[in-house]
């Protein structure tokens, strides 16, 4: 037995000798919550946002792995299946962040898909290779090779797009 326990347990006649009045409970409110309602209303809100993107993402990898464009793609090796899936996304990502540019500097996303067109190329040569020998992996690592040079030309591409822009602001506000 505790300290408080014993003490309580010593003194309990001279403890119980009080009793609430009869109106201490009406005079007990309780707060009403500030606000919580957006609160509740927010974690619902991107609750279905993430709902949404995970739904998104399904069906596009769905739709990268079935499309009647990629009905060879079930008989590549699973290595090559994942990193299209990733790659495919990566590189729509990239591109979607360009078009943003695309009005300001269309001769550079008419050369970028010029650039991305020949490694396109030297993909589906690198895809009739592989179905030659399925299990060559020096071809499989070309192929994964591949598609992250097309991403670091976008990013590369995407970098030099936003530090322009960058300058192109900051001289704006000097002159203002």
């Amino acid at each position: 037995m505790d300290s408080l326990e014993k003490f309580i347990s010593e003194n309990r006649n001279h403890l119980d000798i009080y009793e609430p009045s009869e109106n201490l409970f009406q005079k007990i409110t309780l707060r009403k919550p500030k606000k919580i309602f957006f609160l509740r209303q927010k974690s619902v809100l991107l609750k279905i946002a993430a709902s949404i993107i995970i739904f998104v993402a399904g069906f596009s990898v769905n739709k990268i792995l079935y499309s009647p464009k990629n009905q060879q793609l079930t008989d590549l090796p699973t290595e090559i299946k994942e990193a299209e899936v990733y790659y495919s996304m990566q590189l729509n990502s990239k591109w979607k962040e360009l078009k943003v540019f695309a009005t300001q500097y269309p001769d550079i996303e008419l050369e970028t898909q010029n650039e991305i067109a020949q490694l396109d190329s030297i993909y589906a040569s690198l895809k009739n290779d592989l179905k030659d020998n399925i299990d060559n992996q020096e071809v499989i690592e070309a192929m994964i090779q591949n598609y992250q040079v097309k991403l670091k030309v976008l990013e590369d591409i995407l970098f030099y797009l936003s530090k322009k822009n960058q300058k192109n602001d900051e001289k704006k506000t000097t002159i203002l």
